[in-house]
C-alpha cells in the first residue's frame, strides 16, 4: 500500500518491547538507568509510555504529553506520550522511578493451525455443546438486562446480527468508550448553502479555491494528529430544490472527513452535522457512504473492494441521532438489504489522548472547557466534533458476536445451499464496546466500565455509582516478564483486575465486577499462563474443542486435536496451562475455542455484507463465550432476587462445569455447562441432575495482605486507602435437588 502523505507514519504498527527490564530506580540513580531499553531502541520519534513516580504527577506532566494517571499518595503511574529526545529529561524529573513503554496488545494471536475447510464447526453447534439452547428456549433466559463490556479492537454493529446489541444509558445514548482516541471526527469546517437549477449545495468551492478541512488522524500521524487538506473536488449536494433539502436551523453546516483504519483499508467518510431542531444545537449526522471509498483512494493510493460510484451527496444518506436507535452508521451498497459498508456507532465517548480537542495551545481549540485526558462528550452540541466506535481489525466484533449475536441473519457457511443462523450464547445481553490497543487503554477502560470517572483537574478516580458493566470480557494477554517491574500475577494489570472483582474494595457501595480473561494460546507447556489471566479473582478461561465427526478430526493430522472416543470437550493443545506464578491452579474453566464460525464486521467482508461471517477461535473465543454464560447466570440470579457478587458467579460456573478428564492445570474445573450453571442459579430444574456449590475464602485470605499492603502494586493503582473486607461471606444458593459430587 502506497501512502500519499510522505509523513504518514503509522505508529500503531510499532510494537514496543517487553516492559519492566529494570527495577524501580532508587534516589540518585542516573536518568538513563530509569529508562527501559525498549524505549531507547524503539526507532520511533514518539512513544507511548508509562511513568512510575513517587512524586507529584503535575511535575511529570511538564516532561510528557500526559493523558491520565492512576494512583496517588506518593505512588503514581502516569500514561501519555513523550518524544524520544525528551526521554532523559523526563527520567530526570524529581520523583521519577522508571519510564516504560506502554505495551501494545497483539490481537492476532488466535490460533488457526488447522484446515478450516475440513472443520465444520459453528455457533449453533457450540450452543448445543454448552446447553445454551435449553437455557434460551426452555428456561427463557437469554441475557436480558445484563451488560457485557468487550475490551478489544472495537465493535462494529452494522452486521444485522449485532444491530441492536449495543448498550445504552437511560437517555438511549450508546455506552461505548474509545480510550485510544481513534474515534474523534472533526467537523469544524463551517459552510453555507446555495441553490441552483440542479439542486441545493454546500459552498465547498469558494471562489474556486476550495475549502480547508482539518482531518483527525490520531496515532497514525502523531505528533501531527490533525492535518489540513484543501477540498477542491466539487460542491456537496444536500437537496433537490428550495423545499427539499437538509435543513440547518442556523444556516451553518458543519463538515469534516472521518478517518477510520478498518479491515478494508483506510477509509475517509465525508461527514455533515446539522442543527435540525434548535439553532446552534447540533443533533443530526449524515455520512456519505457512496462517495467514501472513492475519496479514500484519492487521499491514499489503495485498492478498496466496494462497488460504488461517488455521488458527492448527503441527501440520499440516512440521518443519525443519539437516543433514537439510528446510531449505527452503515449503508447497503448492492441492494440486498444487508449493510456492506459501516462507519461505526455514533455516540462513543472518546478519550482525547492527544489533546486534539482540549489542548488550549492548539489551532483547533474549540474552547470546550475540558482538559487533556478528558472523556469527550459523545457529540459536541456546537457541531465541532462527533465520537464514533468502529472496529479497526475485526477481532472485537467477532468476540462480541459470541456473546450477543441475535442470529437474525443466516449464512451458507458450508457452501452447500443450507443457511445457518449463528446466534451468540446470550443474544439479549447488551455489549459495551471498548477499544483498547495498549495496556494504558485497558487500565483506563476497566476503571470507567466499573463505574469510576477520571477527575482530570485532581488527577484521581472517583466512584460515580453508575456501574456500567456487569461483566468485562478480555480476549488478550501479555507474556512479557516482568510486567511493569512485577512478576505475572503480581503485576499492576492482574492486581487491578483482582481489586475490581472485590465488592467494597475501593468504595463501600462498589458491587464488584465479573472479569473473564483469556488464558492465551501459547501451550501446551505447563506454566504458560500469561497476565492478566494470572489474576486470582478473574475467571481465567482456556480453550476446549467442538469437533463434529472422527473423519474431520483425523484429517487435520494433529494428534492433540481431540479425544479417542469423543470429539468435543478435549482441551486444545495450544491452550495455555497453569499453574500461575502465584502458585494457583489455573485456568479456572475451559470453553470452546477450537473453533466456530461467527458473524463478523461488515468491513471485513470485502464489500459484501452477506459474507460478513468467518472463522474464529483461540481463547479469544473461549473468553467471550464464558462472559455470555456468566450473563445467563446473572439473569437467573436476578430473576430469583438472589444476592450475588462476582465470586458467586465464578463459583457457580466452576462448580457446575463438565469434567473433561484433564488435570486442573489443563482444564481447571472443566468446561462451562450453561444448563447446569443456570439451573443451579434458579434453584434447580429438570436440567440439573444434582450439583452443589463448594467454596472457601482461603485464596482471598492469602492474597489480602499482598493486595492491600503499603508496598503493594495496588497502591499504585488506587491512590487511596482501601476498605477490603477481611472475609468474603459465601452466599449459598440452595437447590431442591439432592446434592451429589461429580
Amino acid at each position: 500500500m502506497k501512502i500519499l502523505f510522505s509523513f504518514f507514519v503509522i505508529l500503531l504498527l510499532t510494537l514496543p518491547g517487553p516492559l519492566g527490564a529494570a527495577s524501580p530506580a532508587s534516589p540518585g540513580i542516573s536518568p538513563l538507568r530509569k529508562i527501559d531499553p525498549a524505549l531507547l531502541n524503539s526507532g520511533t520519534d514518539y512513544s507511548r509510555v508509562v511513568v512510575l513516580t513517587g512524586g507529584d504527577p503535575n511535575v511529570v506532566a511538564g516532561g510528557m504529553s500526559l493523558t491520565y494517571t492512576l494512583g496517588g499518595r506518593g505512588s503514581t503511574m502516569a500514561f501519555g506520550t513523550v518524544q524520544r529526545s525528551k526521554l532523559l529529561d523526563l527520567a530526570g524529573l524529581p520523583g521519577v522511578m522508571g519510564v516504560f513503554p506502554d505495551l501494545k496488545i497483539d490481537y492476532n494471536d488466535s490460533r488457526f493451525d488447522s484446515t478450516p475447510s475440513l472443520i465444520q464447526t459453528d455457533m449453533f453447534r457450540v450452543r448445543e455443546i454448552l446447553g445454551v439452547n435449553k437455557v434460551n428456549s426452555s428456561l427463557g433466559l437469554q441475557g436480558d438486562g445484563v451488560k457485557v463490556a468487550v475490551v478489544d479492537t472495537g465493535t462494529d454493529f452494522a452486521n444485522p446480527n449485532m444491530a441492536t446489541a449495543f448498550a445504552t444509558d437511560g437517555s438511549g445514548t450508546p455506552i461505548a468508550l474509545d480510550p485510544d482516541g481513534a474515534g474523534i471526527v472533526l467537523t469544524n469546517t463551517t459552510l453555507s448553502k446555495f441553490t441552483n437549477s440542479t439542486g441545493v449545495y454546500l459552498d465547498m468551492l469558494r471562489q474556486k479555491k476550495g475549502v480547508e478541512i482539518w482531518i483527525y488522524l490520531g496515532a497514525a500521524t502523531y505528533p501531527r494528529v490533525v492535518i489540513p487538506v484543501i477540498w477542491n473536488l466539487t460542491n456537496y449536494k444536500i437537496g433537490t430544490d428550495s423545499t427539499h433539502y437538509i435543513v440547518s436551523q442556523s444556516g451553518v453546516y458543519h463538515f469534516g472527513l472521518a478517518f477510520e483504519w478498518t479491515p478494508s483499508g483506510f477509509i475517509f467518510f465525508p461527514t455533515l452535522v446539522v442543527d435540525s431542531k434548535v439553532p446552534g444545537s447540533y443533533d443530526t449526522v449524515y455520512m456519505d457512504m457512496n462517495s467514501a471509498p472513492y475519496i479514500s483512494t484519492l487521499l491514499i493510493f489503495q485498492q478498496l473492494h466496494f462497488t460504488t460510484q461517488a455521488d458527492y451527496s448527503f441527501y440520499d444518506d440516512a440521518p443519525h441521532h443519539m437516543g433514537d436507535g439510528s446510531e449505527v452508521i452503515s449503508a447497503d451498497l448492492n441492494g440486498d438489504g444487508i449493510p456492506d459498508i459501516s462507519a461505526g456507532l455514533l455516540g462513543a465517548r472518546v478519550l482525547d489522548v492527544f489533546g486534539a480537542i482540549t489542548n488550549s495551545k492548539s489551532k483547533f481549540d474549540f474552547d470546550l472547557g475540558a482538559l487533556d485526558g478528558s472523556v469527550l462528550a459523545p457529540m459536541d452540541p456546537k457541531g465541532n466534533y462527533i465520537g464514533v466506535m468502529y472496529d479497526l481489525q475485526g477481532h472485537g466484533s467477532q468476540a462480541a458476536a459470541n456473546v450477543a449475536s441475535s442470529g437474525k441473519e443466516a449464512y451458507d457457511v458450508y457452501q452447500n445451499g443450507t443457511f445457518y443462523k449463528l446466534a451468540g450464547v446470550a443474544p439479549h445481553s447488551k455489549i459495551i464496546p471498548i477499544k483498547a490497543l495498549y495496556i494504558g487503554d485497558v487500565l483506563f477502560s476497566w476503571m470507567w466500565a466499573s463505574g469510576f470517572d477520571y477527575d482530570a483537574p485532581y488527577r484521581q478516580w472517583v466512584y460515580s455509582g453508575n456501574h456500567k458493566a456487569d461483566i468485562i470480557s478480555n480476549s488478550w494477554g501479555f507474556s512479557a516478564w516482568p510486567l511493569l517491574v512485577s512478576g505475572l500475577g503480581y503485576d499492576v494489570v492482574s492486581t487491578l483486575e483482582n481489586i475490581l472483582s472485590v465488592p467494597g474494595s475501593i468504595f463501600f457501595s462498589y458491587p464488584g465486577t465479573v472479569f473473564t480473561q483469556a488464558m492465551g494460546n501459547g501451550g501446551p507447556g505447563y506454566g504458560t499462563i500469561t497476565s492478566p489471566a494470572s489474576s486470582s479473582f478473574a475467571i481465567s478461561v482456556g480453550a476446549s474443542t467442538s469437533w463434529h465427526v472422527a473423519a474431520q478430526f483425523s484429517s487435520t493430522g494433529l494428534s492433540y486435536y481431540g479425544g479417542s472416543s469423543a470429539y468435543v470437550d478435549d482441551v486444545i493443545g495450544w491452550s495455555n496451562r497453569g499453574p500461575s506464578p502465584t502458585g494457583e491452579s489455573k485456568p479456572d474453566v475451559v470453553e470452546v475455542g477450537a473453533f466456530a464460525f461467527t458473524p463478523k464486521n461488515v468491513m471485513a467482508a470485502a464489500g459484501n455484507g452477506a459474507n460478513a461471517w468467518g472463522f474464529f477461535g483461540g481463547t479469544s473465543q473461549s473468553c467471550p463465550l464464558t462472559a455470555g454464560l456468566a450473563a445467563l447466570v446473572i439473569q437467573a440470579l436476578r430473576s430469583k432476587e438472589t444476592p450475588f457478587d462476582p465470586f458467586t458467579v465464578k463459583n457457580i460456573l466452576m462448580s457446575t462445569a463438565t469434567d473433561t478428564g484433564n488435570d486442573p492445570f489443563v482444564q481447571g474445573a472443566g468446561r462451562v455447562n450453561a444448563s447446569a450453571a443456570v439451573s443451579f442459579a434458579l434453584g434447580g430444574s429438570s436440567f440439573m441432575k444434582g450439583v452443589y456449590s463448594v467454596s472457601n475464602d482461603a485464596t482471598y485470605q492469602n492474597l489480602l495482605q499482598s493486595l492491600s499492603g503499603p508496598g503493594a502494586s495496588l497502591s499504585k493503582v488506587v491512590g487511596q486507602p482501601l476498605s477490603l473486607p477481611s472475609r468474603l461471606q459465601a452466599r449459598p444458593l440452595r437447590s431442591k435437588i439432592p446434592p451429589r459430587f461429580r
